[in-house]
Parts: C-alpha cells; structure tokens; sequence
C-alpha cells in the first residue's frame, strides 16, 4: 500500500476521471476543486501525509489551504453526503482499503461533552448519596447512644 503523494494523486485522477494538470492547476470549478478536496482527505486520513506534501503534490499549494479541504471533506462524511462517500470509497477500493466513515473530531468532541455530564451528573449523584449515608450514620449512633442509656437506667 506503499504510495508516494504523486502515486496516489495518479490514482485518484484515474478512478475520478480527471486530468491531473486541472487538479494541480488553478480552476475553480467544482469537480476539480472536490477532486483536490477528496485527494487531500484521502492522503492526510489514510496515507499520514504532511500538509506541505499534500499541498505541493497539488501545484503548491498552502498547508491551511490543504488543512480547509480536509475539514470540507470531514464535514460531508459527517453529513453523510453520499456522492462524497461513493467518491471516496471507489478511490479506497482501488487502493485496496476498506472504508469507514471515520468519527469527526466534532463527534469525538460531542461525545466528550456528554461523558463530562454525565460525570458530573454521577457526581452530584455520589455526593447526594454520602451526605445521606453520613446522616444515616448519625442518626444510627444516635439510636444505638439512646439505646445504651435505656439499658442503664432499666
């Protein structure tokens, strides 16, 4: 599975029938500009390029203009947008990898606000519970003081 950015840039031009110079070039339309977006996912998410080399593997381009794609990419899984996910997966199938939507940082991220709730929830939960417990513990000496002192003076 060993590829260089360039192989694999060959790769995703071939399965999404697109002529390279276009993809490296300057045009703005659409198809280009989603091709490039779905090329830098591709080799930032399963290849662990650096954006430098994604970025000068697609004409010179920027690191935060590469890091933007990306994110446009990660926010279409997240959409579950199904032309992107066909793309995406037709490229892995050819590289013989098996394709998953991978969990988003803002999934991950969501996920982590709910864990802290709910830690504090149980919290709150323990805390409610051991001022009980301590209540409980006082009122059973009490009883057993009042106890004692029934027996003495019996």
């Amino acid at each position: 599975m060993e590829k260089s950015p360039v192989e694999l840039l060959s790769i995703v031009c071939e399965v999404l029938k697109a002529n390279e110079n276009q993809i490296k070039g300057n045009c703005r339309e659409g198809q280009y500009v989603s091709i490039r977006h779905i090329y830098s996912y591709i080799a930032k998410e399963y290849f662990y390029f650096t954006l430098k080399q994604i970025g000068d593997t697609l004409g010179g381009r920027d690191h935060s203009t590469i890091y933007h794609s990306i994110n446009c990419i990660k926010i279409k899984l997240e959409l579950k947008d199904e032309k992107y996910i066909t793309k995406i997966s037709d490229v892995l199938t050819k590289l013989g990898i098996d394709f998953e939507v991978k969990k988003t940082e803002k999934n991950m991220l969501l996920s982590l606000v709910d864990l802290t709730s709910k830690y504090n929830s149980l919290r709150k939960e323990y805390a409610l519970l051991n001022s009980e417990n301590t209540f409980l513990k006082k009122k059973i000496s009490n009883l057993e003081t009042q106890n004692r002192l029934y027996k003495i003076h019996r």
